[in-house]
């Protein structure tokens, strides 16, 4: 099965990076995406990871789909994924979700996993599975670059990428661990040679939450090189 999947791989990473150097793609691009946080209230975000918090007194907690507060802590810093999912629902015309229920459905098909007391991370390949129940279809990327996410873009898919916690301008892990956070990358502008994401635990106070821009070169300080592509 490895042999298998990395060979899915390689063909998926040949096969952009071919359609990347035949096409051509605008000169920019800002799709119009919703946004959702994995806090119940988006100014949990700095207050729990950078004020140190406790998730607990995020009153709103129920308007994240959680059955219990006990629910909410045990999810919430462990949604982005399913942050992006519920924007790329709402992008697609696939309906409005909320992020602790799909991270619950998520996991009874392997999304997530126990890992000791806590969650595992989102598993990409079960992921990709998982989501076609939505009418969306996904690719997993290992070798990708700001060239190649350009081409995903202009092609009508919206992209989620791993990257370092620490994109958010706030540093909460170290600088040289490679991923650790998704977030959802939203458009791009060649001339000024910049990115736009949307960050599911960025911050307000510093605009690193909605429509985050960014220089690519500073971008690719924080991104892990993988991520998936999901269209309709």
């Amino acid at each position: 099965m490895k042999i298998i999947y990395k060979i899915k791989q390689l063909l998926s990473n040949s096969i952009l990076l071919l359609r990347s150097a035949v096409g051509r793609t605008p000169e920019r691009i800002r799709h119009k995406v919703p946004y959702v946080s994995q806090f119940a209230s988006p100014s949990w975000a700095e207050m729990v990871l950078k004020d140190d918090q406790s998730l607990s007194r995020d009153l709103a907690w129920e308007d994240s789909g959680a059955r219990s507060i006990k629910e909410y802590e045990r999810w919430a810093l462990t949604t982005c994924g399913m942050a992006c999912t519920s924007m790329l629902l709402l992008f697609f015309n696939k309906g409005e979700f909320r992020t602790i229920p799909l991270a619950r459905d998520a996991a009874k098909s392997g999304v997530y996993l126990k890992d000791g007391d806590g969650i595992s991370s989102m598993q990409y390949q079960p992921y990709i599975t998982w989501l076609k129940r939505f009418g969306l279809r996904a690719t997993i990327y290992t070798k990708l670059t700001p060239r190649l996410i350009q081409t995903l873009l202009a092609s009508g898919s919206l992209v989620i990428a791993s990257v370092n916690p620490n994109i958010r301008n706030y540093n909460t892990a170290p600088a040289m661990q490679i991923g650790g956070h998704l977030v959802l990358i939203i458009g791009y502008n060649k001339k000024e040679k910049t990115l736009t994401l949307h960050n599911p635990s960025g911050f307000e106070n510093n605009q690193t939450q909605e429509n985050h821009t960014l220089p690519l070169k500073e971008f690719t300080i924080y991104f892990a090189g993988r991520g998936i592509g999901v269209h309709a």
